[in-house]
């Protein structure tokens, strides 16, 4: 049997080690809703994954759901952005079931670009 409290307390633990500090921005189609404070950890893609309308332009942005706090908490989507290092980075695409288990998501794999 999986223990996904014990997972998702790896994942806490993980993202406390590397990640960086970054911001949500919420596209609701007339504005952009800030969420600030948030951990993201950024990846690149390895040349392999380069397929389909990823470029190397691209790079991965994982976040944790836990930091998507508040009455109704964001679920990232194209159109949003991220603040990443002072840039802002626009979501291509949001890929919420390669990191999750018994259909909890433990990790939310932004595609990014900007």
């Amino acid at each position: 049997m999986v223990d996904l409290a014990k997972i998702q307390s790896f994942h806490d633990k993980t993202f406390d080690e590397l990640s960086e500090p970054i911001d949500l921005l919420e596209n609701t189609g007339a504005a952009f809703i800030t969420h600030p404070g948030l951990r993201g950890i950024s990846k690149s893609y390895t040349a392999d994954e380069l397929v389909g309308t990823i470029t190397q332009d691209d790079m991965k942005m994982l976040i944790l759901p836990a930091d998507l706090t508040g009455a109704v908490a964001p679920i990232p989507k194209e159109g949003d952005r991220i603040t990443w290092r002072g840039n802002q980075l626009a979501v291509m695409s949001v890929d919420k079931s390669t990191r999750s288990i018994q259909g909890t998501v433990l990790t939310y794999v932004l595609r990014v670009r900007g």
